[in-house]
């Protein structure tokens, strides 16, 4: 794969591998450094980006999965056969069909290597875990001065770093490991797909076809990724746990158990909710869906829309959708507060309940800092395996319907044919039989869905404080007030909390009687009830606020983006795919409906308790806040040097998903058929290179941030550390600082994370308004209206007029007489669409007149003018809804109204005959009816509208004679009293009518 190497990395400097550089600078990141300046000072390029070796390239990878899978084939088949002799069979074998939990240990013995160094690595950073815990309880007791070794204050300092630094590279190691395993196996799978799918189309003995769409596999390919190294996670944390118990056994006794017990009893509860949770996410994701088939509809047929005025009528019906949409999400809000509930009032559950049982059980159980705080910390690593507990039934669910899914797809085919590709080219013999139909539909359902920030580009430098503020107007700063107020008092009383536990453990020592002892114990447990109460409820008053806030700022933007885009002129529907525009309506609305106030809230969380945790070290030790400004300054240029080369690749890895989610959708017919040189199979490993190496990157700068900010945060630790270690403090404050001290590198880790996320997610506000200021429609309405009998006459006058159409036809001079059937005759279907939209003001004309019984159509509001027409379009468009409000959106007339129209169109009995008849639901396109019998409903939604100017366009597809012959009939018995304009390339088609006007370059 040289051009894997030097395509991409042109020129005579060749580009640096991992494994090329020295160990030191491996494991501090400093290689990356190269491609962290240069995209700080300029924009990124896919040739600054730092490359993989030939082994890890998407051909080496799917190569060598598809030797493995061949050498296990083999011995599978060569054991089958002894296994048929035995029996004295002589049963061949042309083929091995490996089953779902086949394949899984198929993988598992292809990555068996990477994996057992993910587990021992995973293993090693759990077990790790637990140093920096030892290490306070070490410097607390010597404090207490009880040392456990004869060392000094600065000796203790130097431990706890050593920990942590131990503890955070070991950490970093693994996770790089993992989410390389994870993309290594993402890359052989898909390539492994791809070819199946190749192989499925190139059959031999069959005509080509099309090959089958890889496009919901690919959730499952992200799943069954996933899912090793998840179960190594798993069985590694609870290991941890296990020991975290012994350790918890040892300054608790029997004790500890109370605290594990609340957690095993949280475990069905938590597992209740994330059901609940799931069901409506389901429920939510498919009134989305419903919703963005709506506005796809709408989009499909925006001329049809703004020609009969159903803007309003579309906005009704979505916006019942999105409200629809929204309640769910209230639901799911409300449930929010239960998982920040778990994340911030289970520890204090648990410590409540293992230290007062440990207090109540035996008056000669007095609490010590060192226990006190060593038990916090320990809690805390307690939580792991208990959280991953409950989603574990759906993981694995979910991982064996992918396996299912993913064999059926590679290997259910491998018996009927055998199809070898060499360099991309098929060979070998097949079985001659049809075609194979898609697997698509009996995949999963649930496609993987591509992170929605990282496909909106972020705002300009100095924008996002903008968009920000753009937000939370919308969302009402009560509100924000409300959730700031809330945020501040759940970090305050977790202070109070920890606080309160350093005073008892100090008073206690102070002591002298034991009923001083009970009295100070009742007090202290009595208040620390109290603060976990009151932080429970300030929880819950942040998710009412954030889900209250997001909601209505979800509303409301919706609909001003909504109207916005109905406001937009036709021609920019014309030039824009419809595509990128659903998009601003249901991505970059999802962006804001749900990544926005997760990451502002994470946002505020870290912030504020990084403030906190200043605060209390700048209380025992007031030098500290020297310091803080220098601080502050490296730990923001170090988030900033990460964002600008983050949000880069983030978008180099989106572009490069787009573009393999591009070339696995589309059809290879005619690279089979024509044998080109450029080979889809080469142009997929190309494709899966490109997106390997963004993802490579995005996980090298992942991991470079995290040694700059634990380096930070270890610097931070070491100065408090020796600043407590070696003074006159007391233990309990040192165990207070510290065990906050120590939650930093976590919480910067959160903080940087979330500053991301607000910068990349603000991206879709802006977008969103500059929407909002893009150029409209003159007004719908204006203010001195017309006339409510306008028009009376019909009489249509072109006077020298031109369209702002570009090209634009020539200009249009004719006038008609009232009542009068004209019909107009062009070779050029632009020159017959400019009269539709000139009537309409589809488009704005550029000079001369354009009169209705002599008022100028310029003057008249665009929904004044569109309403009081008639048009029955070249298109028969109908919509997704019941056949009556096709005919009668605004329900204007009554049922027998309806059904004189229909019978007047020679349609009362085929509706009679239809399941709830006027109420018969339609999909979109009118399935069901015939292309005449859309244009016959056409006409009878125009003779409901009762308009005196009727325009009619030649039909597409052309219809029958008789239906055509049936319309003339319709409209000369039923539409007597209005002026009719035949449009038509056809000069067969208008001679029924009064007049013949024919355009050739103008009249």
């Amino acid at each position: 794969m040289s051009l894997y190497l030097s395509g991409r990395w042109g020129g005579e400097q060749k580009p640096t591998l991992e494994r090329d550089v020295s160990f030191l600078s491996q494991l501090s990141c400093w290689w990356i450094n190269r491609v962290v300046s240069a995209g700080h000072r300029r924009g990124l390029q896919l040739s600054d980006l730092c490359c993989l070796g030939d082994e890890d390239s998407a051909q080496s990878l799917c190569s060598a999965l598809q030797q493995h899978r061949k050498t296990e084939g083999q011995s599978h088949s060569q054991e089958l056969g002894e296994e048929e002799e035995s029996r004295g069979g002589n049963t061949s074998h042309p083929g091995v069909h490996l089953s779902g939990p086949a394949l899984l240990c198929h993988l598992c013995g292809w990555l068996r290597p990477s994996l057992l160094q993910v587990t021992l690595l995973r293993m090693t950073s759990d077990l790790l875990a637990l140093l920096p815990p030892q290490a306070l309880r070490c410097g607390i007791l010597y404090c207490e001065n009880q040392p456990v070794f004869d060392w000094s204050g600065l000796t203790h300092a130097l431990a706890l770093l050593a920990a942590v630094v131990c503890h955070a590279l070991v950490q970093q190691v693994c996770e790089r490991h993992s989410r390389m395993t994870e993309v290594r196996v993402q890359t052989a799978l898909t390539g492994a797909l791809y070819k199946q799918a190749l192989s499925q189309c190139r059959i031999p003995g069959c005509l080509p076809s099309p090959a089958p769409s890889l496009t919901p596999l690919r959730g499952d390919v992200g799943r069954l990724a996933e899912f090793p190294v998840s179960l190594s996670a798993l069985w590694s944390s609870w290991v941890q746990g296990t020991v975290c118990a012994c350790l918890l056994w040892r300054e608790l006794g029997p004790s500890a158990l109370a605290g594990l017990a609340v957690l095993i009893l949280l475990v069905p509860l938590t597992s209740a909710v994330q059901r609940r949770a799931r069901l409506l996410q389901r429920s939510q994701e498919r009134l989305r869906g419903e919703r963005e088939q709506l506005l796809q509809e709408m989009l499909n047929g925006i001329k049809t829309v703004k020609l009969l005025v159903l803007e309003a009528w579309f906005q009704r019906r979505v916006g019942i959708a999105r409200e629809k949409e929204l309640e769910t999400r209230r639901i799911l809000g409300f449930l929010t507060a239960f998982s920040l509930l778990d994340r911030v009032c289970v520890p204090f559950l648990v410590c409540v309940s293992s230290l007062g049982v440990y207090v109540l059980v035996d008056d000669g159980n007095v609490l010590t800092a060192s226990q006190v705080f060593t038990c916090v910390c320990l809690f805390t690593l307690l939580r792991s395996p208990f959280n991953l507990l409950p989603s574990l039934a759906l993981r694995i669910t979910q991982a064996w319907h992918s396996l299912c899914n993913l064999d059926h797809f590679l290997f259910s085919q491998e018996v009927s044919h055998t199809v070898n590709y060499e360099n991309g080219t098929p060979s070998g013999n097949g079985v001659k039989k049809s075609c194979l139909e898609e697997h698509s539909d009996q995949c999963s359902n649930e496609t993987l869905r591509e992170t929605e920030a990282n496909t909106v580009p972020p705002p300009k430098h100095g924008v996002s404080g903008v968009c920000i503020r753009l937000y939370l107007d919308v969302c009402g700063w009560g509100w924000v007030l409300l959730t700031v107020l809330s945020q501040v008092c759940v970090c305050v009383v977790g202070v109070c909390q920890a606080g309160l536990l350093a005073v008892w453990t100090r008073e206690a020592k102070e002591l002298q009687g034991l009923e001083e002892w009970r009295e100070l114990r009742d007090s202290r447990l009595s208040v620390y009830a109290v603060l976990g109460l009151l932080q429970a409820l300030s929880v819950c008053c942040v998710a009412l606020a954030v889900t209250g806030g997001s909601l209505k700022a979800s509303a409301s933007l919706h609909s001003e983006l909504l109207f916005a885009r109905l406001r937009l002129p036709l021609r920019f529907y014309q030039t824009t795919p419809s595509s990128l525009v659903l998009c601003s309506l249901s991505q970059e609305m999802y962006v804001i409906d749900e990544l926005v106030p997760a990451h502002l809230l994470s946002w505020l969380y870290c912030w504020l308790q990084v403030f906190v945790t200043v605060l209390l070290i700048g209380y025992i030790s007031p030098l500290f806040i020297l310091i803080v400004p220098v601080l502050t300054y490296l730990f923001l240029t170090i988030q900033s040097y990460y964002r600008s080369v983050s949000g880069q690749v983030r978008r180099m890895v989106s572009d490069s998903a787009s573009s393999l989610s591009s070339l696995l959708s589309e059809s290879h017919r005619d690279e089979v058929t024509t044998g080109s040189h450029d080979d889809p199979l080469t142009r997929c490993y190309g494709a899966l290179n490109e997106h390997l190496v963004c993802r490579y990157n995005c996980i090298l700068l992942d991991r470079w941030v995290s040694v700059w900010l634990d380096a930070f945060a270890g610097l931070v630790l070491f100065l408090v550390s020796v600043a407590l270690l070696d003074s006159e403090v007391d233990p309990s404050t040192v165990g207070l600082v510290l065990t906050y001290t120590l939650s930093l590198r976590e919480v910067l880790h959160l903080l940087v994370q979330a500053s991301c996320g607000v910068e990349s997610s603000t991206g879709a506000i802006q977008k969103m308004d500059q929407h909002t200021h893009m150029e409209r429609e003159p007004s719908w309405y204006v203010p001195c209206r017309a006339p409510p009998s306008w028009p009376e006459e019909g009489v249509v006058e072109f006077r020298s007029y031109e369209t702002e159409l570009n090209p634009s036809p020539a200009e249009l001079s004719f006038c008609t007489r009232t009542r009068e059937k004209v019909g107009v005759v062009s070779r050029s279907g632009a020159e017959l669409d400019a009269i539709t939209s000139s009537l309409f003001r589809l488009v704005e004309g550029r000079r001369g007149v354009l009169m209705i019984d002599g008022v100028d159509i310029s003057s008249v509001g665009l929904h004044d003018l569109r309403s009081r027409l008639a048009v029955i379009p070249r298109v028969p468009t109908l919509f997704s809804c019941s056949l009556r409000s096709n005919l009668d959106p605004w329900g204007c007339h009554g049922d027998a109204q309806v059904w004189q129209a229909l019978e007047r169109c020679h349609l009362k009995e085929r509706v009679s005959l239809l399941p709830g008849q006027l109420h018969y639901p339609l999909h979109y396109g009118g399935a069901g009816f015939s292309s005449s019998e859309r244009r016959l409903l056409c006409v009878c939604r125009a003779l409901l509208k009762s308009c005196v100017v009727l325009i009619v366009e030649d039909p597409v597809p052309p219809v029958d004679l008789h239906t055509e012959r049936l319309l003339q009939s319709i409209i000369h018995t039923h539409f007597s009293h209005c002026t009719g304009l035949y449009l038509t390339q056809n000069p067969g088609n208008v001679t029924h009518t009064d007049r013949v006007l024919v355009l050739d370059g103008g009249v």
